[in-house]
């Protein structure tokens, strides 16, 4: 039986270039913020409750959500570890082309 999946691809910079005294959490919260599409799903009309969603969903997806309160650090500032600095940044790469939750569905499921 053959599936058909939605895929994209995103090109990610070999440096992670982040805030390092905000959290996972206010990185990933400012991303979505500057992307909030005009037209939403019903239940996710106010801009809080999108970008509490979407948050959501997105760090599910790549299971960093544990990791909400921790510091993103960098070289000089104490934080989350390497891979999950790495993950980080395609959390917020992908909050900048999340265009509705049904792209963010659709990476819980796959």
């Amino acid at each position: 039986m053959s599936v058909l999946l939605k895929v994209g691809v995103i090109n990610a910079i070999p440096d992670d270039i982040h805030f390092p005294t905000l959290t996972v959490n206010q990185t990933i919260k400012f991303a979505l913020r500057n992307k909030v599409p005009r037209e939403r799903e019903e239940h996710l009309e106010e801009k809080q409750q999108y970008v509490q969603h979407t948050k959501d969903n997105i760090l599910g997806a790549l299971g960093i959500g544990h990791t909400v309160k921790t510091k993103v650090g960098n070289e000089f500032i104490r934080g989350v570890s390497g891979g999950e600095r790495k993950r980080v940044s395609l959390a917020e790469m992908m909050a900048g082309q999340v265009s509705s939750t049904d792209t963010c569905r659709d990476l819980n499921t796959s």
